[in-house]
């Protein structure tokens, strides 16, 4: 089912199949920034909402990542964020704004592309797992385009606010790594180890799946200094994460210190009134839990919150329980898409249909995950239970919180990477090379 290395002289790369994908790809993105309900029309990069467009003026004048707000409810009592967001999406941006001035849709454009290099890295990949076969092949590349038909998925890969927009591409290249190496080495560490540093820096909720894709690619080196050097690697982001936030702000922390009230706005006893609606009005309702309070710092307001949450888990266990059944729901079932944009009758069957797209090759993923799981063939089973494991651990933080569509549609690249792989002829599955899988 999944690849290894070929037993005989392998063909030529297919590049009319990747440059197909590439362009096809790349002219549905940009042209999907000029779809009339797309979110970007917005005068100024430092105008961007979730603290982005503020944190990132705040980097291009030197200041850090310094955003001093009172939109969090406490009028009259701003406080001074410098460790909420994680760098990536401010980095990308402010190095927007150098190269092209404050022009949106020129940032916007670029940084779309930027972000899908790593998604062509990845489509390559499959690709050549695939170079002997014609049919196959064909189908392959059918199935690595389809993502970009939902329109949702394409919305979320150009917005320059949300932090799935810079997390799309690494996670089908850190599977693709993972599945379609035949005998890694140390340039294939490195290049899975920035690829996982990545992932955490554009998201710190993404730190449990990097863990498990981490421990996956551990077991696809055979060489103790191999597995030291890409461990190293990885532990370098979070690490460097924590000394900047104790720098910046005062405090050790491998998250940011947003988490208390996203724990806290997806764990309150009117959280089930306001869910799922959409991302905006949840958002909207956070100044109602912090309205008359004063809080010292940003760390203070995220203890505050953080405790609150942990005291409402603990004390209503089953309306957590019903809620996480929500979330779940939401994440990984609903074809509705919660939004609060408005769109014409057709834009909303597009939508729709996308939503029913999505959800098909998302389940058939984990279909043929299970199955795989179980099969006799060390290498199946190996690939089975990693993606398991990934969608889990990518699932957990959404779960334990909340979750949207925008958070569920990044599932979307690397369940079509599964079952594009799934699908390899049986007469190209071949043993594992030795010590591929050690200790599976």
């Amino acid at each position: 089912m999944f690849p290894a290395s070929t037993d005989s002289a392998p063909g030529p790369f297919p590049y009319k199949y990747l440059a197909t994908l590439v362009i096809v790809s790349a002219l549905l993105a940009l042209g999907m920034l000029k779809a009339p309900f797309h979110q970007q029309k917005i005068p100024s990069i430092f105008k961007l909402g979730y603290l982005v467009g503020p944190a990132t003026e705040s980097l291009l004048h030197h200041r850090g990542l310094q955003v001093c707000t009172e939109d969090m409810g406490t009028p009259g009592d701003p406080i001074c964020f410098r460790s909420a967001r994680m760098p990536l999406a401010s980095v990308v941006l402010a190095s927007g704004v150098r190269l092209f001035g404050d022009r949106p849709a020129t940032i916007a454009a670029a940084k779309t592309l930027l972000c899908m290099v790593p998604l062509w890295a990845a489509m390559g990949l499959v690709l050549s797992a695939f170079k002997r076969s014609g049919g196959s092949l064909l189908l392959c590349a059918g199935i690595l385009i389809l993502p970009f038909l939902i329109v949702n998925y394409l919305v979320v890969i150009t917005g320059m606010e949300v932090e799935e927009g810079y997390l799309f591409g690494l996670i089908p290249l850190a599977l693709a790594l993972i599945a379609c190496v035949p005998r890694p080495g140390i340039g294939w560490a490195v290049t899975a180890g920035i690829t996982l540093d990545l992932i955490y820096i554009a998201k710190s909720s993404m730190l449990l799946a990097v863990f498990v894709l981490l421990v996956a690619s551990l077991l696809r080196l055979s060489k103790l200094w191999q597995r030291v050097a890409i461990t190293v690697l990885v532990a370098l982001a979070p690490l460097s994460w924590a000394v900047h936030q104790r720098h910046a702000s005062g405090r050790y922390s491998l998250g940011t210190s947003l988490d208390g009230i996203n724990l806290h706005k997806g764990n309150n006893a009117e959280f089930r009134d306001r869910y799922p609606i959409s991302n905006s009005y949840l958002d909207s309702q956070d100044p109602k839990l912090n309205r008359g309070l004063y809080f010292t710092d940003e760390w203070s307001f995220n203890d505050y919150h953080m405790a609150r949450a942990r005291e409402f888990l603990l004390s209503h266990p089953l309306y957590t329980a019903e809620s996480a059944g929500r979330k779940l729901f939401v994440i990984l079932l609903s074809t509705r898409n919660y939004t609060v944009t408005k769109t014409t009758l057709a834009e909303a069957v597009v939508t729709g249909l996308g939503m029913v797209l999505f959800r098909l090759i998302l389940w058939s993923s984990l279909v043929v995950a299970v199955l795989a799981a179980f099969r006799k063939q060390e290498r199946d089973r190996f690939f089975g239970i990693t993606y398991l494991a990934f969608v889990a651990a990518y699932c957990a933080p959404y779960i334990v919180g909340f979750g949207f569509t925008r958070h569920a549609i990044v599932l979307v690249y690397p369940a079509a990477v599964f079952c594009a792989l799934s699908i390899r002829p049986s007469s190209e599955r071949i043993q594992p090379p030795c010590d591929s899988t050690v200790g599976l």
